[in-house]
């Protein structure tokens, strides 16, 4: 009788939408030395013992992907990290003591040499290596430690992979800075208050530019809209048509989808040009809390499989099948969206997680403060209990780490956490998600069961 029970629940639940997510699970995988996450990677920042103030990276598996070299100052971009030399560059005779940057990739290999002032990387595949040279206070171009610095030229590098190649140098009167338009790189030049658009020969393709998103004539987008009959359609970069002019806009893809308007309501397409949201929606929110992206996108629509939605005024979200899975029914002034759930204060003042799958948790009061944790698409959050201790629970209020611990943080792609038990002490632990489309095949698996 249980087993005809659990079968017919399972359908009822289909019925109502098709979009099952499991809780996510944590287990402790090994203890580190590591004292903080390079943001936006999967890379530890471990100071040395023997040395203070030298710093290796380490993976999350615990081996040391760089030797002792750099200064505490990592930046993770786009899958790379930005770096500094520590100390020792004082004392090496082949540095000056402030060209002492560079960039290493995700395996910790050295992909742009440790001979610059300052590299930023600019995008998915481009970086920018400005080399220095001393200066006074009435000229300079960066400042520290009381002395000052001149840009004297500047390298470009063409990001491909896990690996960077020199593409052009460029002098301070022809650079003041730069844009990356994908696989393209507009220049400002500074003598010239013009802008140059690159392609990844460093050749000119564009001259003469008002301002650096301007790309005049060049598509340095994989899709382009294009206006017919007074509507938008959707172009692919070889110019096949994916989306017939049938919008009264469409915007850039933000990740896997882009944004379309019709009649003042919004939905979203994919990158086949497939309609996934009809538009029938006020909006449809971007997630700002999802794993880091190779190409620095910021914010995306999806967050494992669901979309934060606001119709009539009201929140709720759906999945990517186009079911609502959270029927729209509170003010979207009282929430605050995290990817696949949202938080809001009820008249009673207590505070709710509502989650993509529609659950709705009133939390208990033993928690001072929660807050989404950072690429974890709303799934995971940190809490803070009155002795300032934090702790873990799940997008459902489950409590996976009781108000016990000195700080909680995640990896880049979300998939680990640096769970500090003090200030000197930590642990690795791994997440388990459940994918909403795994619990598309499980309630469809049931379903087919139940008729068998």
């Amino acid at each position: 009788m249980k087993k005809k029970i659990a079968i017919t629940t399972a359908v009822l639940c289909a019925a109502v939408s098709m979009t099952v997510c499991a809780d996510p699970a944590v287990s402790k995988i090994d203890h580190t030395d590591a004292d903080a996450w390079v943001e936006g990677t999967n890379l530890l920042r471990v100071e040395d013992e023997d040395k203070e103030d030298y710093y290796a990276l380490e993976d999350t598996d615990g081996n040391m992907r760089t030797d002792s070299l750099y200064s505490s100052s990592f930046t993770g971009e786009c899958g790379f990290v930005e770096a500094s030399l520590g100390q020792a560059a004082d004392e090496n005779d082949e540095q000056d003591g402030y060209n002492i940057s560079g960039l290493l990739n995700s395996d910790g290999e050295t992909v742009i040499p440790f001979e610059y002032g300052k590299v930023d990387v600019l995008g998915e595949h481009w970086a920018a290596a400005e080399k220095y040279k001393k200066a006074d206070y009435s000229n300079y171009d960066e400042a520290g430690d009381d002395e000052y610095y001149l840009i004297d030229t500047v390298d470009l590098y063409y990001l491909d992979g896990a690996q960077a190649e020199k593409a052009g140098t460029l002098s301070r009167d022809n650079y003041a800075d730069a844009a990356a338009h994908g696989r393209y790189l507009s220049v400002e030049d500074r003598a010239a208050s013009k802008c140059t658009l690159y392609d990844r020969t460093f050749t000119a393709v564009e001259k003469d530019l008002d301002n650096l998103y301007a790309t005049g004539n060049t598509s340095t987008e994989d899709f382009e809209t294009y206006y017919e009959d007074g509507s938008y359609g959707l172009k692919d970069s070889d110019g096949n048509i994916l989306v017939k002019p049938s919008y009264d806009y469409i915007s850039s893809f933000a990740g896997d989808y882009a944004e379309v308007t019709l009649d003042d309501k919004a939905g979203l397409i994919n990158r086949e040009g497939k309609l996934v949201l009809p538009a029938e929606f006020d909006s449809v929110e971007l997630n700002y809390e999802g794993p880091a992206r190779a190409d620095g996108t910021i914010g995306v629509y999806d967050a494992d499989g669901y979309f934060a939605i606001v119709q009539d005024k009201l929140f709720g979200f759906a999945d990517s099948n186009g079911n609502v899975t959270a029927k729209p029914k509170y003010s979207q002034d009282f929430f605050t969206a995290n990817g696949a759930s949202a938080t809001y204060t009820d008249m009673e003042n207590k505070l709710h997680i509502l989650a993509a799958d529609g659950t709705d948790t009133v939390l208990e009061d033993k928690y001072d403060k929660i807050s989404a944790l950072e690429y974890c698409s709303g799934l995971l959050y940190v809490t803070k209990n009155d002795d300032g201790d934090y702790g873990l629970i799940d997008w459902h209020g489950n409590e996976l780490l009781p108000c016990d611990y000195y700080g909680i943080t995640a990896s880049g792609d979300g998939n680990y956490l640096l769970v500090r038990n003090d200030y000197d002490d930590a642990d690795i632990y791994t997440v388990t998600y459940g994918s909403a489309d795994a619990g598309v095949d499980q309630n469809e698996a049931a379903a087919e069961a139940a008729t068998e």
